[in-house]
C-alpha cells in the first residue's frame, strides 16, 4: 500500500519549504497548490477564469489570499471539488506528501495518511516572511494577516471545522522550535514510524 503525508500550514511558519523537504527525505512525490491547479484545470477548462488575478492587480503571495481562486462560490466549490479527486487520486495510486487543499480533511478516512499541522509564533512567521520574501515587517505583517483570514475561512467554508481543530491530525508541530530541517527529519521519522506500524 502506498503512503500518504498532508500537511496543513500557517502561513510564514515554512510549512511548505518543509513540505519540500519532507517528500525528498522519503523520496515521495511532492503536490501543492500550483501542482494541482494546474492539472485541475486541463480536466475542466472552466477553472481557468479563477486563476487571471493580473486583471484583479492580485500578484505573488497575496494570490494566497484565494485559495481555490478568484471566482464567485460556485466556481470556487468547482475547483475544490476538483482538486479533492486529485488529491484522493494521487493518494490512492503513490506515495506523495500534499501540501494544503484540505487534504488532511479529504482523505480522513483514509489508512494510509499520516497528517501534520504546520504553526509557529506570530511574530516567528514575521519573520520568516521578511526574511524568505525580502519585505518590510509592516507588509509581512498584513500578508500574514490576510492570508491567515483566507485560509481559516477557506477551510471551516469547505470543512465545516476550524483551521486550528486537532480533527483529522496526527501531528501537531511548531516549526520555529527545531527550524526547518530538523522539522522536516522529525516529520519524516515518525511518518515511517506511523506507516511500519500502522
Amino acid at each position: 500500500m502506498n503512503h500518504v503525508i498532508t500537511i496543513t500550514r500557517q502561513f510564514g511558519s515554512m510549512g511548505r519549504h518543509i513540505g519540500m523537504q519532507v517528500a525528498e527525505i522519503m523520496g515521495y512525490k511532492y503536490l501543492d497548490r500550483d501542482i494541482l491547479e494546474d492539472t485541475a484545470k486541463t480536466m475542466d477548462v472552466s477553472l481557468e477564469r479563477l486563476f487571471l488575478l493580473e486583471d484583479k492587480n492580485i500578484q505573488g503571495y497575496h494570490r494566497m489570499a484565494y485559495p481555490f481562486g478568484f471566482g464567485d462560490g460556485v466556481m470556487q466549490r468547482k475547483m475544490f471539488q476538483v482538486q479533492s479527486e486529485l488529491v484522493k487520486k494521487y493518494a490512492g495510486t503513490e506515495d506523495c506528501v500534499i501540501i494544503g487543499r484540505c487534504a488532511d480533511y479529504v482523505l480522513k478516512d483514509w489508512d494510509n495518511v499520516f497528517s501534520v499541522f504546520i504553526y509557529a509564533p506570530y511574530l516567528d512567521r514575521i519573520s520568516n516572511s521578511v526574511e524568505k520574501l525580502g519585505i518590510k515587517a509592516s507588509e509581512a505583517k498584513i500578508i500574514v494577516d490576510e492570508v491567515d483570514y483566507a485560509r481559516e475561512l477557506c477551510y471551516e467554508k469547505f470543512t465545516k471545522t476550524e483551521f486550528n481543530t486537532t480533527n483529522y491530525r496526527d501531528l501537531l508541530i511548531n516549526s520555529s522550535i527545531l527550524g526547518r530541517h530538523r522539522t522536516a527529519d522529525l516529520i519524516a521519522g515518525m511518518a515511517k514510524k506511523y506507516f511500519k506500524e500502522g
